[in-house]
């Protein structure tokens, strides 16, 4: 295994136009994040709040432990409106029983 890209709460809820890379800087996946997002007009921004310690809580990081670069992406909530969708979600869908195959996806978004 050569590295690990973890999107299991990669949440396209909304377009995307900012890629949030947890990760950015600890490896060269981070340039090649900036550079594929870039070809495609999405934005690459780092965790918006890196004292949450996302990057270490979650499950890319054991690859990091043993040697192996990884990121975790996220769909970037860029506005009032997303942020509120997010949180939404966060509070009535994360691990409840509407966290099902029936989520509100924005294809396009998860497409890109």
């Amino acid at each position: 295994m050569v590295a690990d890209i973890n999107v299991d709460m990669f949440l396209p809820i909304h377009p995307l136009k900012v890629l949030t890379v947890c990760g950015l800087e600890e490896s060269d996946l981070g340039d090649m994040a900036r550079e594929v997002a870039g070809a495609y007009g999405i934005a690459v921004e780092a965790d918006p709040q890196p004292l949450r310690n996302v990057f270490i809580r979650s499950d890319q990081y054991n690859f990091i432990v043993h040697g192996i670069p990884a990121l975790a992406m996220a769909v970037g909530n860029t506005t009032d409106e997303e942020r509120r969708l997010h949180k939404e979600w966060l509070t009535n869908r994360y691990h409840a029983p509407s966290d099902d195959v029936n989520q509100p996806v924005d294809l396009s978004a998860a497409a890109a």
